[in-house]
Parts: structure tokens; sequence; C-alpha cells
């Protein structure tokens, strides 16, 4: 066989492997053990050839050096392929950079001691360490030994005592519990504190003392709970704890006994070796590997403990790889694994100490037992700082687990970019690569084009391709904008200007100005009435306040009276109650104690607001800065100077959207008192009352009151006041900054996205000039989008903007999507158009199933944003029909805010949200071969075909010929492709919504049916399959007659002759209940002669009636008990019934179909659906429907009979039911 050995300083290892057939045979270990024998078969011999070549090479790559004496012995077979020639040159260009592990300091010195690296001695002084101790846990004095167990009790009374008396002697029962006392105050050491009472114990009494106090320790466990009454510890008999504050499996004290260990003499430390093998066997199982990771120089030892213990899978034997050896102890570990997420099992791995320790004791061949924490935060770190491939692909495969990762990713692969092209191109071109990883290696290729060279020799053939690939793919356009071509803001971002000077800074006080209240009396009296319980005791119940203040109201002692209220808060939870108590007092004490009481949470404080009136607004005032979410609602009844800042402030800051609405609203409401109070602060000195108040000024002056505010500014009679205002008003928006600008996330990858391009002349944008984009969405938009932003989208062409847009958010997710990098989802409200909408939708409807239904919300946000025809439609979508409630929910909010800005119903915006595909006036479509010209038209379901010149209905649009051109056909071949999937949408939509409008008798102005309807370039192809009828105005209006629309826009009877349109009248789609036999017959023979399939039934739709018994019931019973598989009653979407909120568990036992009259039919279910999980219960028993008041909060109590439901109403809704038990 031959063999290679790797040694780096820290470890000695050998690995063998040869050949005999199609079987290659490995075997590695540690110098001078017998190591650990693998077989592997292959399919033949010439694949375990190649199989053999590529270990080898990895070996070499990895270090390792052959030491084989003599020629190999392995035989190759004729057939077999020759082993490719090994690159120029002993090493793998990453192994030639210096120094491959390069840990910063901060991390490296918090490795543990052991024999071999000893580190610095713990402390000797056990008179300071004791005293460090005691410092550390006097609040521990005050025990209750009856909570341990009795046996413990005398014990725990002691220690308490050592505490309070700081006594340093004591038994050894008492010094055992010290110990378990001392590990409760860790984490309030500092790292060079070490583990004070374990010095004290190793520096009074010895290692073996303080060791065989550890061991009993480990036997047992101490507890703490925090009451109401205070913190209360205790003993316990199990060892099944944890002695860090933390959870961790050990903590520092426990560990802080391997530097002891580290730093005995020989003598001591074989003692202590000892004692640990004696009392092993009698320790719980979980606490025995502490003593391997304490025994660092005694490997075996550790090696027994991973053999016995692992197959038990006790989790905490993962920590013996810190300190075990053999390989075959090593593999046993490799179950053991950590884990990130709500479980998380972190082991060792998120320890910097331990992490450390490892690359310390191990070098490199650290990689291999910290891979699989390459998610969690210290050992990432540790890491990003070894520079070998296999560490780059373990950062790689984890580069989507936290936050930080993907940075760290990043940043390791600039330091040591040989490692990270070889490692990142192995995972990639083996499709393993996570999309942000791939990303980082795009990145990584544009600006090591000569690292990439260099490595390809010694990776694989498939990675080397892909670097190749990769390096064609990511150059730069050749087509690049000069700077001077560009817009000013990314030629020359003003944030990278030298800064301006500073405006001066004006010493000025808030302008005085009466305050005035707004509101009725019906709105005063619902603030006497307010029950607002978010403070103790949370309900109605009342308090007196202090008994002793009456005699200070008697005396007329406003302040005395104030400071007892103020001792009667403090001293207990009972002022939440006592809003009422605080507003009836006699005057002036009311308005002087609720402005002192008001800084604490009292129930109901619209009582006190309501009693106090102006007299209440300085209270108001802090109110409003201390919750102003909370407390700005009560802000809209005055106008006030006190009050301008703290709106200010919240406007400026707050991340609610209701909450900065409120405060737009009062600074709009009260322009003169915002700038009586606002104009001093926004010309005073820098900080925040400044940003805040410059910026509810410019607020003010975009909205028309500029003249207000400079005639406010004139009132302090000083030039230089009129001066700054001026200034600030007139100051350059693209000077307009947020304080601080931060670095650009580490998914900011731009070089290998989607170019912006200049629409002048169709150049794209350069590196330099797509950094200035990523800082510009960055900025802060609640006070509208940054101007530069506004420049970017005049100078580019929007279809390039949307593509880089997509590729940004791609991108994020690709990164984990933190939500606070959200303006990289943001940009998609930008410079979103069609295309983006069209991809965004389908993800909108996924998320809420995976947990992302703000993200669904945002999406929905942005669909509003882009504001398209298109968009709206896909918008119109969800809000039909979505899996998710409470995303459908949320779309018909939207939809509904729409159609009111519109001064439109709901059904009327749908009327509108058709987009018409680009088609011409007659609904259909050219497309252009060049030689050749293909014609599109719809089908009853608005599927599109296509008919050839000779008019010939083809099965679908032929292929492009070599006749034919190129770039006319191409374009052809995807306006179609997008045709077939917006008409899909529309359908899905129209086919549904006019099946509807029949069934709720819905009527058309005839202006409307001819713009929107008959005369829309794709809804006209439905509009001509069904029978219209001529209705007269008004509700319950008989029908007057009945058409079809023709090809040519014509209306035409049951005998296809003209049809004259009554004066007034209105359209609708007749129900087969209105429609005449005659004419419906002679209506179905016209459609069948002109080949025409209506949409859905309408002539000849079955219909039904209620019995006699029925009509006059309160609940229809006739499929009481039936059963109907859930699919089918989730498909009740489709025919205008909607799912019940969902109760506890999310279970919905109700669906309802809204009436035109607002009532509802109320379909009961058992058991009932699981939201998101329809699979829980996959059969339903029907129960009775009800007819109820939509209105109604509990809707039982508001029945009808049946017999108030129209005939067309009674007959779907037995339709509906009758299909649904089919």
């Amino acid at each position: 066989m031959r063999r290679f050995e790797f040694s780096d300083g820290t470890s000695d290892k050998f690995w063998q492997i040869g050949q005999d057939g199609n079987t290659v045979d490995v075997c590695y270990g540690r110098i001078g053990s017998a190591g650990v024998s693998q077989s592997k078969q292959h399919a033949d011999a010439a694949k375990a050839t190649a199989a053999m070549d590529k270990l080898i090479r990895e070996k070499i790559a990895k270090g390792y050096a052959e030491t084989t004496v003599g020629a190999s012995a392995v035989a190759v077979p004729k057939s077999a392929a020759p082993a490719a020639p090994l690159p120029a040159g002993d090493v793998a260009p990453w192994l030639a950079v210096a120094p491959l592990i390069d840990l910063p300091p901060a991390l490296a010195t918090k490795a543990m001691a052991s024999r071999r690296y000893p580190g610095p001695p713990p402390s000797t002084d056990a008179a300071a360490c004791w005293n460090l101790f005691i410092a550390r846990v006097q609040r521990y004095a005050d025990v209750a030994p009856d909570n341990s167990p009795p046996h413990f009790q005398d014990a725990v009374r002691e220690a308490g005592a050592r505490i309070g008396g700081k006594v340093r002697s004591g038994s050894a029962m008492s010094d055992l519990v010290l110990l378990a006392v001392s590990t409760l105050v860790e984490d309030r050491l500092a790292a060079s504190d070490g583990a004070p009472f374990l010095d004290f114990l190793v520096a009074d009494k010895g290692l073996p003392y303080a060791l065989r106090m550890l061991i009993d320790m480990e036997r047992v466990s101490i507890a703490e709970d925090n009451t109401r009454f205070g913190m209360c510890w205790y003993m316990r008999d199990d060892g099944i704890g944890s002695y860090s504050p933390a959870h961790d499996d050990f903590g520092t004290t426990e560990l802080a006994m391997r530097a002891h260990l580290a730093h005995a003499p020989q003598a001591t430390w074989e003692q202590c070796v000892a004692m640990i093998r004696a009392a092993l066997p009698s320790l719980p199982v979980r606490r025995q590997p502490l003593f391997g990771v304490l025994l660092p120089d005694l490997p075996e030892l550790s090696d027994a403990l991973a053999l016995a213990l692992a197959p038990q899978e006790i989790d905490t034997a993962a920590w013996l790889r810190l300190s075990a050896s053999d390989p075959a102890a090593l593999h046993a570990l490799e179950p053991l694994k950590p884990s990130t997420g709500y479980y998380a099992c972190y082991m060792f791995y998120h320890l910097p100490a331990a992490v450390a320790t490892l690359v310390q004791e191990r070098g490199i061949g650290a990689v291999d037992l910290l891979k699989d924490g390459a998610g969690i935060d210290a050992t990432g770190e540790a890491l990003a700082h070894i520079g070998t491939p296999d560490a780059l692909r373990a950062l790689a495969l984890a580069c989507e687990a936290g936050k930080k990762s993907l940075k760290r990713l990043a940043t390791a692969a600039r330091r040591w970019p040989h490692a990270a092209l070889a490692g990142l191109s192995e995972l990639a071109a083996a499709k393993q690569a996570p999309a942000a990883a791939s990303a980082v290696l795009a990145d990584l290729v544009l600006d090591h084009a000569d690292a990439a060279a260099a490595v390809k020799p010694w990776i694989p053939a498939p990675a080397a391709a892909l670097l190749d690939a990769i390096g064609a793919r990511s150059a730069a356009p050749a087509d690049l904008a000069g700077m001077d071509d560009l817009p000013a803001v990314l030629a020359n971002p003003p944030w990278l200007a030298p800064p301006k000077p500073g405006a001066n800074v004006l010493s000025l006080a808030p302008l005085d100005l009466a305050p005035v209240v707004r509101w009725t009396e019906d709105e005063r009296q619902a603030l006497l009435k307010e029950k607002r319980y978010n403070a103790w005791p949370y309900s109605w119940k009342r308090f007196p306040g202090p008994a002793d203040a009456a005699a200070a109201i008697a005396a007329g002692d406003v302040g005395k009276a104030v400071a007892l209220w103020e001792a009667y808060a403090a001293g207990g939870y009972e002022i939440g109650g006592c809003v009422h108590a605080i507003a009836d007092l006699p005057a002036p004490f009311n308005a002087a104690v609720w402005s002192a009481m008001a800084k604490y949470d009292i129930n109901s404080p619209g009582y006190a607001i309501a009693t106090l009136g102006l007299a209440g607004v300085p209270a108001l005032a802090g109110m409003c800065e201390r919750r102003p979410a909370d407390e700005l609602p009560y802000a809209r009844h005055f106008g006030a100077v006190e009050l301008a800042a703290g709106v200010a402030r919240a406007y400026a800051t707050l991340k609610s959207k209701t909450a900065r609405e409120l405060a737009r609203a009062w600074l709009l409401a009260n322009p003169e008192h915002a700038a009586c109070g606002l104009i001093a602060p926004a010309l005073g000195k820098a900080g925040n009352a400044r940003e805040a108040a410059a910026r509810a000024l410019r607020l003010l002056a975009e909205a028309g009151h500029e003249a207000l505010l400079v005639e406010v500014a004139g009132r302090y009679r000083r030039e230089d006041a009129d001066a700054a205002l001026r200034a600030l008003l007139d100051e350059d928006p693209l000077d307009r900054l947020p304080p601080k600008i931060g670095p650009l996330p580490a998914f900011w990858m731009p070089r290998n996205w989607t170019r912006p391009r200049l629409a002048g002349s169709g150049k794209a944008l350069p590196d330099a000039a797509l950094d200035p984009i990523g800082v510009m969405l960055r900025f802060p938009q609640a006070d509208g989008v940054y101007p530069g932003l506004t420049h970017l989208q005049q100078a580019c062409t929007p279809a390039s903007l949307a593509g880089f847009a997509w590729d940004l958010f791609t991108a994020w997710t690709d990164a984990g999507a933190d939500v606070k990098e959200n303006w990289a989802f943001g940009a998609l409200r930008l410079f979103g158009n069609d295309d983006i909408a069209r991809k965004l939708t389908p993800l909108i409807r996924a998320w809420p199933g995976e947990s992302q239904h703000q993200r669904a919300i945002l999406g929905l946000d942005i669909l509003c944003a882009i504001g398209t025809d298109t968009a709206l439609m896909l918008l119109n979508g969800i809000a039909q029909k979505v899996r998710f409630k409470a995303l459908q929910d949320s779309a018909r909010e939207k939809i509904g805010q729409i159609a009111e800005a519109r001064n439109l119903s709901t059904d009327e915006l749908e009327d509108r949200l058709a987009p018409d595909l680009g088609l011409d006036e007659d609904g259909a479509l050219l497309l252009d071969f060049g030689p050749r010209q293909f014609r599109v038209g719809f089908d009853e379901t608005l599927k599109p075909y296509v008919r050839d010149a000779s008019g010939a209905r083809l099965a679908d649009l032929p292929k492009p010929k070599r006749t034919d051109d190129d770039a006319l056909s191409g374009a052809a071949l995807e306006r179609f492709k997008l045709l077939k999937k917006d008409a899909r949408t529309i359908a899905a939509q129209q086919v549904v919504r006019l099946e509807q409008a029949m069934c709720t008798q819905r009527r058309w102005q005839p202006q409307v049916f001819f713009s929107f309807l008959a005369g829309h370039p794709l809804v006209r192809h439905l509009v001509q399959r069904l029978v219209w009828g001529a209705y007269g105005a008004g509700p319950g209006a008989p029908l007057l007659g009945c058409f079809r629309v023709g090809p040519d826009g014509a209306l035409s009877g049951a005998g296809d002759d003209p049809f004259d349109l009554p004066p007034e009248a209105h359209i609708g789609i007749p129900h087969a209940l209105e429609l005449p036999a005659g004419e419906a017959a002679a209506f179905g023979q016209l459609f069948a002669d002109y080949e025409l399939l209506q949409p859905f039934a309408q002539i000849g739709r079955d219909t039904y009636a209620l019995t006699a018994l029925e009509a006059g019931a309160l609940a229809l019973t006739r499929w009481d008990g039936a059963k109907a598989p859930t699919g089918r009653v989730l498909g009740l979407a489709s025919k205008g019934w909607r799912r019940g909120e969902p109760q506890d568990g999310g279970w919905i036992g109700v669906f309802y179909k809204p009436l035109a009259d607002g009532r509802l039919l109320e379909l009961h279910l058992d058991p009932g659906i699981v939201a998101g999980m329809p699979e829980h219960d996959p059969e339903q028993h029907l129960k009775e429907v009800r007819v109820v008041d939509g209105q109604a909060s509990r809707r039982k109590a508001a029945c009808y009979p049946l017999t108030t439901l129209g005939p067309i109403v009674a007959s779907e809704l037995i339709r509906d039911l009758q299909d649904l038990c089919a």
C-alpha cells in the first residue's frame, strides 16, 4: 500500500491506500497506532483506480506527503485509464499561504490549558480568591435550608453563614455547597477572575482536595428560582442539572479544573488521574465526559469514554472531541451533531474557549471536528481563520444558518481566495453549494482570475470547468458607461463629498401659543367611559390612593399632596387603579398629581384626560414622550406647544405605520402650535431632537404651510433665525442624509446581477456606480424615497432596474432574508414591473405556509405599489382564492382600499382590473415571425390558440424555421408564453366573477358594460359566449329582453336579429330561472350554430327549489350528516364561499357566503378544517345551513327564515351542496 504522512506541529497522522481489483483499501490514524481500516468496492477496476487517484490528490492537497518506500506494488489493469499527472509544484497554492491558521488573539488566548499548552497558571493567592468569591456571592447568604434534602440542610446552613460572616474555613460538605454556589455567579465574572472558589480551594487545601469536591459536586446539583419574594437556591440529590447560568453542558468553574491539572506537578497529576479513574464508574453518565475533557493529555481515557457513551446517545459525549484521539472513538462520536433553531443543541460549538482549544490542539485537523458547527458563531469565526478548502466548504454549507454566516464566508473567501476557489467550486460542481455561496464564488472569480488559474490543476475536472464557465459568465459587460455619462448622484455621491459647513446653532426657546381642545361632547364622554387595562389590577377595580393626602389638600399644600402620591406609587402596585381617585381631586391638586403620576402605567387614562382637559396637557406631553405609540391617540384632541416635540419625535422615529400616521395627522392639524414648538429645536444644537424637528417642519412646508413657518419664525425678531429657517427649508433634498451610513451587507454582490442600463445610450452601469445604488436603497423611506433613487429611475431603463431589483431580492432571500435588511425586498416596490409581479405572486401565496406571513403581507404592499393592471389583477387573484385566510383577508382589504381611493365599489374595481395584454381592438394578436405571421384567438376559457395565414387552427405556436427572422420569432415566442400565463390568470378570475355576477344578480350600467366587458380586448371573448339581459332600473326590476354580443360588438336577439337596448336599461346575466324556455332553446341553438361554448353553465343550468317544509324553517338540514371530501369543501371558494375565522388551534368550523343584501349563508362542518393542514381531517360531515346577519358579532343570534331567500339564491345554495356531496 502507498503511505502518506501529515504533521503540522500539533498532530502526526498517516494515511495508506491500496487497490485489489475493484476494491480500494484505506487505513488511517495516528502515527504509532494500528489505525482504522476501511474498504470500498467499485463497479470495475478502472473506476477503482480513478477513485484511488482522486483520494491521493485530495490528501496531497491537504498537505500529506508520500513516504512509501520503493515503487507502488499496486497492479493497474490494462483497461484502467492512466492516473492524471500531478500539477507542477510541490504543494497546492492554498498551502503556500502562511500562516494557514491566524486566529485573532482575542480568540486564541481563550484556549483551555493542557500540559502541552499550559498557558498562564491560575491564581495561587488564596486570600484574594476568597475575597473575590465573597464579593460576588453576598446575596446568596440568605437562604432557606429546608428547601434542600435533609442531609444537605446543615451544610447549606453552614455555607450561608460562611458567606454572611466571610468565614474561610468550614466542613467539606459546606465547601461542596459553596463550590456549587460559585457556579451561580459565573456569568458575573470577568475572564481574568478565573473560578474564584475553585482557585481558593486549590490554593488553600490542595489540588486533590479541590478535585474531590468537584467530583462530589458532579453527583448532585444546585437549583435557583426567582419568585416575587426574591431569589431562592437549594441543593438537589441528582446530577442531571447544569452548573452553568447559560445552561451549557459544563460551566466555567468545572472547566477551570483543567488549568490546575495542566500546571500540576507530575506526581500530583498522576494522583488526580487515579482519583478520576476510580470515581468515573459511579458518576452520572452525562457528567462523565467532563473528566475526559479535563485530561486532554490522557487521550485514551476520552477514547474509552467515547466508545462507551456514544452508542448510548449521551449528548455530552460530544465534548470528547476536544480530547479523544483514536479514529475509532472520533468516528463513534460522529452521530452527535450540534443543531440550531428553536430546539438548538450547541454542545460546545458556541463556546470560544472550546473551539479555540480544538484549533490549538489539532491545527487544520480541527476542521473535520468543527465543520458540523459552522453555522454557530464561535465555530464559524474559528473556521473563517483557517485557510483550507475544507474550512471554506464548511462555511459555505452553513452560509444561510445565521445573520453573520454569509458575511463570515465572504470575509474568509477574501482572506483565503485560493482555498475558497477550490472549496466552493467543488461544492458548486457537485450541486451542493447554497445559492449565496455560489454568489460568493462568482464574485471571487471576478477579483482573482490568477488565483483561479493556479487552483484549477489541483481540483477535480468538473470544478475546474465550472471556474472557467463562471469566469466567462461573470465578465463585466463590454459596453460600460463612463463616469461622465452617469447621473451626478452615482458619479459623485453626496455622502462621499466633503462635509458642508454646519448650520449655525441658535439658542431659542419655544414660542408661547394658547392651547386648544378639539373634541365633541360625544368624544369626551367616550374618553370618560374608556376601558384600557394595561396595568395591575388589569381590570375596572379602583383604589383610593394615599389616605393622608386629604390633610394636605385641606391645608392647600399641593407639593405635599404630590409627595404623598409619589410615595404611594413607589410603595406598591395600586397606582394602576387610581385614575378616578386622581382625576376627581379638587383643582389644582388633580392636575398636579396627574402630571406627577402619568409616568406610571395607569388604567383608563382617558378618564383623567377628559376630566382635566387643557389642565392635563403637561401630563399628556410627558405620556407622549414616554409611550408615544400608546398615548398619541389622546393628543389628537389638543393643540399645544408642549406636545410638538414628542409628536415630532414619534413621526421621525417610530416604526409603527399607525403611530406615525397619528403623529403626521397631529402636525398637519396643528401647524401653528407645531411651528411654535419646533422651530427652536430645529435650529438648535445637532442631535436627534434637531433632526426630528426639522423633518416635521419640512412636512409642514410640503403640505402648504411654508408661509406660516416663516411668519412664526419672524416672531423671534431675529434675522439669523429667519435665515436659518430659510436655509433649512431650502436644503437640497440630496443632502438630507441619515446620520449614519453603515456598510452594505454581505449578500450585496451586484457585479454578477442584471446591470442597470442608461436609457439614453443603453450602456450598462460600471462597477463603481453599483454600490451607491445599494447605499441609497438602505436610506429610510418614512418621509419618501431618497431623491437620488428618482434620478436613477429617470436615467435607467425600467426593465434593467427591475432585473437588478429582482437579483437583489433573490440574493437577500438566499442569504436568509434578514428582516433588518428588508430594504432589499422594498427595492421591488420602487423598480417592480409586470414581470416582477408575476414572479413575486407565487412566493406571496406560499410564504404563509413557510411561517412567513409578515413577508407575504409586505409582498401584497409591493403589488399595490407596482400598481399596474397586471399587478392589481394578481393581487385580486389572491383576494379571491388562496390557502391562507389571513393573507386572503389582507388582500381583500387592500383591494377595498384601492377601490375606495378610486371612488369605486370592489366589484366596479374588479371590472377594471383585467389587463388588455396588448391585444388589438378585435381582441386578437398578430405574432410576426418575419416571412410568417400567426393570429391569436381565445376559446371559451380564455385559453389562447393560434391560426396560420390560411385561418387553420394549430395545436400550438410552431417553432421557428431557418427562414424566419431570429429576432422577430424569438420575441413572438416569448410574447406568446407570457400571453398564455397572463390569460390563464385572468380566466381564473373572470370566469368565476361572471358566474357569481349571474348568481348574485349583479347589474351594470350600459356605459360600464360596453367599456369594460363587451369592449375589453380579452374579456369580450367571454362576453360573446353568454346570454345577456336588459333589466329595468332599480332593485328587483324585471327582465325586459335578452341578447348576445357579436364579434363586431353588435347586439342580437334569440332569432339573431338586431336587438335595441331599451332606454335607461341596466345589463345583467340572466339566470336559468329567469330565461324564458323558448328564448333559452333559441339561444342554445344559436350558440351551437356559431360553435360557441359557454364558459360556465348558463343555458340549461341545473335549477332547484326549497321544499314547502324547508321554506318555513330557520335552517336547511337536507344534507345534515352528509359526507364531503375536505378538498371539495375548500373548493367552495370558487363559488363565492369563504372560510370562517380560525378558532383555537386554527380550527375552522364554518364556511359562509355573502349575499347581495349584506346577509350571509352559513354552513357548519364537523369536525372542521385545520387551517394550513387540510389533510388533518380528509372528510367533513355537513351540518345545517343558516341565513344570518352579516353584521352580528354572534351570527346565530340573528337567523332568518329560508323563505327570505330569493329563488335564484336558494337554487344556487342547493346546487352548491348537491355538487359538494355528489
